[in-house]
């Protein structure tokens, strides 16, 4: 079997760093994995005391195969130090294991990273492996599952599978122009329609939305293990996105991760599709803060249909199909 990087891109945020560190170091083939580690470099005086934490529990690190540590000299943001890490092991093995600093692992999500990554090396309809699931997933009667939304929490990708467009101009405001791919997205995954009309609106690109979108229109799909292999510690307001989100602090306490060594799967008997248990539990449950109810999707075709009504006399080019595969 096939070992593959973990790449972490950090800042300041000492313990939510460590935690996620310390989990790896407890996973079956760390031993043989090598970590990447790109460090931003601070630009406010808040910022100093968490880095320097974090640079002297690199200096003594040990656990991994190797160590790679990236000190940027200047400050690449969030977005600069992602790609610069994912460069470095994405060119060197061809395929990575990615993962914000605030993740907490399962000791056997290594083992299921790299298991799925070499069997799915050859398949187009994969684009990527995450080891979250939200809660509820695990009433699902198999352990590993296909969803066309896209979760970054320990995400697992190849070099030679990637994403289209990130336009929101050129792809995305026209998509939301055409009512069939529209309803499409909105019975498949309403919050994901929803999220696009923000993004749109705003005029940025998320990348979990953006890619959401296109697994939707293109057939493809996110590996996914039933039970989460990961706990996300990020909703308490230190991250560049996320504000306090006390509720799902708790429900992200309340879980549980399996104790697990080896992810024992035969791959070779799972289809490549969502199964009906998980296209009805994306459809009426609205993340894992969402309840069984029809509110949240009301409140999704009604901004969808505010934007339909804004943007009524305005003509959008339309969307133009990729002209190449993302399986090179």
């Amino acid at each position: 079997m096939k070992y593959y990087p973990i790449c972490i891109p950090t800042l300041c945020r000492f313990e939510h760093f460590k935690r996620c560190v310390e989990s790896l170091k407890k996973c079956t083939h760390a031993n043989e994995t090598e970590l990447v580690v790109g460090v931003d470099k601070p630009t406010k005086p808040s910022h100093e005391a968490g880095y320097n934490q974090i640079c002297e529990y690199l200096n003594g690190l040990s656990g991994f195969k190797s160590i790679k540590v990236f000190k940027h000299e200047e400050n690449l943001g969030a977005i600069g130090n992602w790609k610069y890490i994912q460069t470095y092991a994405l060119d060197k093995y061809g395929a990575a294991i990615l993962s914000e600093d605030d993740n907490e692992f399962a000791p056997c999500f290594l083992d299921f990273m790299d298991k799925s990554l070499e069997y799915y090396w050859d398949n187009p309809s994969v684009m990527t492996i995450s080891g979250y699931s939200p809660i509820g997933f695990e009433k699902e009667n198999y352990p590993v599952c296909f969803t066309k939304s896209i979760c970054a929490w320990g995400i697992g990708r190849w070099k030679h599978k990637s994403y289209l467009n990130d336009r929101v101009e050129s792809y995305y405001r026209p998509f939301l122009s055409n009512l069939a791919k529209s309803l499409s997205l909105f019975f498949n995954l309403p919050s994901i329609l929803g999220m696009l009309v923000v993004m749109v609106e705003r005029n940025e690109y998320y990348g979990d939305v953006g890619k959401s979108v296109q697994n939707n229109e293109y057939d493809w799909y996110q590996l996914r293990p039933t039970h989460s292999l990961v706990i996300n510690w990020g909703q308490d307001g230190s991250g560049l996105h996320s504000g306090v989100n006390k509720k799902l602090i708790q429900l992200q306490e309340e879980r549980t991760l399996p104790d697990e060594k080896c992810f024992d799967v035969d791959f070779s008997t799972v289809k490549v599709k969502s199964t009906s248990f998980v296209k009805r539990y994306q459809f009426w449950r609205y993340g894992d803060m969402g309840l069984f109810h029809i509110m949240p999707q009301m409140k999704v075709l009604y901004l969808y249909l505010r934007y339909r009504f804004k943007n009524m006399f305005k003509k959008f080019a339309p969307v133009t199909p990729p002209t190449e595969s993302p399986f090179n």
